[in-house]
């Protein structure tokens, strides 16, 4: 007989030979873990996944028998990566990279020999999903409009590759590629206002299928607007200019400046003016509003970036200040050519206690019907107007009063007063 078995090898028989107790032996060998046993080659059953990406990493779970000692696995003609032996039916093994379209068995081997697989392993590349999300929301015309874009396949996110952008028919693209999450975000600036399509497509690496998410629409609207107005001053006096001013304004954060035409009109009234925007504001200056409370509006019309507003303001102009006219007492007297003449006719006008230069009073004879104008008179520095002597119709030589009238003016109110009127037809004036 032979050299006993020593620890740690195998003795293959000759084929027919006797063996160790004086049988023949075929197909088993001495086991070589110093256990004495005979051990067959390694048989490999089945095994899955039968496929995984060319970049490896895939687990494999093997099933067979004789999974002792194992020495190597090969999974399609390629070491594993890694391997462990679970059980002597069954091992896990880690596939390394590999060229896509690499197929072959899988095969384990031991000292006693090799099993391969009846069935191959192969490496084929991933399909992807792509999808995308329009992060700005909404979107007004002017903003950065930020779109994200991620890309997974059935192992996890993808981080290889490229990810081609495309807004609108033949508009902006960007190519970006995804970060550790398998995600890329683009941002478009001055998309103009109205409906716009995004989609995203994924130029793979080794490994993975290409994909285009769906086509997601982008809307971009007008920038909504606020207008708010102000008077200056506010109240005004009668007839003083006042300064109207309108504020436009985008959203909060919004970096553009809103143009086009803002038109001031007096509620209820009419138009007052327009003015072109400049730095987001546009002003007028007007002085025909009526004493008391007016609403005033401004109008935006908007532009080709930002939506229309309006807005008001309250406008209070002070009512004209009160006056007094006081007429003093007039004569009429005889003259040597048989006329009548009136003499004394004159009014003091004041406003809050002070005489008011410069103002135009007209005066007049009571009649029994009427008034007959004697003429007009501008009030001096102490607010005294006053008529020469004038000469009167006969008819009125009897006339008892006369009347002294302020028109007003913006500023101050009208006012009256009647004067007395005494005849004295002598002595005879010259």
């Amino acid at each position: 007989m032979g050299s006993p078995i020593q620890r740690g090898q195998a003795r293959i028989p000759r084929p027919g030979g006797p063996g160790p107790s004086g049988s023949r032996l075929h197909t088993t060998a001495r086991a070589a873990d110093g256990t004495g046993a005979l051990q067959a080659a390694p048989t490999v059953t089945g095994f899955t996944p039968a496929t995984g990406p060319p970049g490896g990493g895939t687990p494999v779970s093997i099933t067979g028998t004789e999974f002792v000692n194992v020495q190597s696995v090969t999974i399609a003609g390629v070491e594993a990566a890694s391997f462990t032996v679970d059980s002597p039916t069954n091992i896990t093994a880690t596939t390394a990279a590999a060229a896509a379209g690499t197929s072959g068995p899988v095969a384990v081997t031991t000292p006693s020999g090799s099993g391969n697989s009846a069935g191959s392993f192969s490496y084929v590349s991933e399909p992807t999903t792509t999808t995308v999300a329009v992060q700005t929301v909404p979107a007004y015309c002017g903003d950065d409009v930020v779109i994200t874009a991620t890309v997974t396949s059935p192992a996890g996110p993808v981080t290889t590759g490229t990810l081609t952008f495309l807004v609108t028919e033949n508009g902006p693209v960007q190519v970006l590629a995804p970060d550790g999450s398998g995600q890329a975000s683009a941002t478009f600036t001055d998309l103009a206002v109205g409906l716009h399509h995004a989609v995203a497509v994924y130029e793979p690496a080794d490994g993975y299928l290409s994909s285009a998410s769906a086509v997601t629409p982008v809307t971009v609207s007008a920038a909504p607007t606020t207008t708010t107005v102000t008077a200056v001053p506010n109240p005004a006096d009668p007839a003083e200019s006042v300064l109207l001013t309108a504020t436009v304004a985008g959203p909060p954060g919004h970096p553009g400046i809103p143009t086009g035409t803002v038109t001031f009109s007096a509620v209820g009234g009419g138009v007052l003016g327009s003015a072109g925007l400049t730095g987001g504001q546009a002003q007028i200056t007007t002085s025909g509003l009526p004493a008391g409370t007016t609403t005033v509006q401004a109008d935006y019309e908007g532009d080709t970036c930002f939506g229309a507003s309006s807005g008001t303001v309250d406008v209070v102009v002070n009512p004209p200040a009160p006056t007094t006219l006081t007429a003093t007492p007039a004569t009429i007297r005889l003259r040597s050519n048989g006329t009548f003449v009136i003499r004394n006719v004159s009014a003091t006008l004041t406003g809050g206690g002070s005489p008011l230069p410069g103002r135009t009073i007209d005066f007049a004879i009571n009649t029994g019907t009427g008034t007959h104008p004697l003429g007009q008179a501008v009030t001096d520095a102490t607010g005294k107007a006053s008529l020469p002597d004038t000469t009167v119709p006969n008819a009125l030589a009897t006339s008892q009063t006369y009347q002294a009238e302020f028109l007003g003016t913006a500023t101050y109110a009208p006012s009256s007063a009647t004067g007395s009127i005494t005849f004295q037809p002598f002595p005879i004036l010259p």
